[in-house]
């Protein structure tokens, strides 16, 4: 496993060049968006940053650790995440309530309510060469027709695969063809007693729920579980835990080691696994 360092920011390819060409990384061209990686102990991240400062550049910076093939070879559950992100849930201004049942939301925080229809869309996904996308805001992973197929062919437990509508104002709702949301039904215990959350920067005047949810993350930690707490998992299961930042948290998404396989042997595209670390 390596530790390493993201670090994102909005510029222009040609003033981006001025700061990432000596540091020796390139520029995006086709968006002000710009993206660095490299290890968390690499020199230059002190120097990217600081360069960023004195010109007064906002920017995002966040770690996460990279594990060998041998290391998700033998885990027997692993944190998967998406890579390719796409759309938002409809209507942007109230999707909650179209989509969730928000009287089971924290009160002070209205984290944590629980989904009981069906999302609705804007478009079709552009899929592109993935065959996963994780929706904005909610990190829920939508499929294409080819890895709904795998999974449900595989008999892998712990989720049902739920339609996504298009959103019209008139309230007419028309199935989406091709895409199909990932609807994960198992909840696992909580994390180890000793597991260290992290609490998360929050926007000015927001303070960590006493709930649990809002405030909490785990950035560059990897989940952590007692072997008897996994005895009734499935092979897709939810994390008790509701982690995130800002003013959105979300379960994270732990899976068994079969759907890692099939996911690797059908080359899969769009998600990332990490080892959960299992304690007696």
């Amino acid at each position: 496993m390596r530790k390493m360092v993201w670090i994102r920011f909005s510029e222009h390819a040609d003033r981006a060049y001025e700061l990432l060409r000596p540091l020796g990384f390139k520029a995006n061209e086709s968006t002000w968006i710009q993206e660095v990686n490299m290890p968390f102990d690499d020199e230059r991240r002190r120097m990217l940053t600081e360069g960023l400062a004195r010109r007064g550049i906002a920017y995002t910076e966040m770690e996460y650790q990279v594990f060998e093939e041998g290391e998700l070879r033998t885990a027997d559950y692993l944190h998967v995440t998406g890579k390719a992100m796409w759309g938002y849930p409809q209507p942007e201004d109230g999707y909650e309530r179209e989509s969730y049942d928000v009287s089971t939301a924290c009160p002070k925080c209205l984290q944590g309510a629980r989904q009981v229809r069906p999302f609705m869309v804007k478009n079709r996904p552009n899929f592109g060469k993935n065959d996963v996308v994780t929706m904005f805001w909610t990190y829920d992973f939508l499929f294409n027709e080819r890895i709904k197929d795998l999974v449900k062919d595989s008999s892998l437990t712990g989720a049902e695969f739920w339609p996504v509508f298009k959103y019209r104002k008139t309230g007419l709702r028309e199935e989406v063809r091709g895409a199909y949301q990932l609807f994960i039904t198992s909840e696992l215990p909580p994390m180890a007693a000793d597991m260290k959350f992290e609490m998360v920067p929050l926007p000015k005047g927001v303070k960590p729920c006493s709930c649990g949810k809002l405030g909490r993350n785990l950035r560059g930690t990897q989940a952590r579980y007692r072997s008897k707490d996994l005895r009734h998992a499935m092979d897709f299961n939810k994390t008790y835990e509701w982690l995130g930042g800002g003013y959105g948290t979300t379960q994270w998404k732990v899976v068994s080691h079969r759907v890692y396989d099939l996911f690797t042997e059908n080359k899969i595209k769009g998600v990332k696994f990490e080892p959960v670390i299992i304690e007696e």
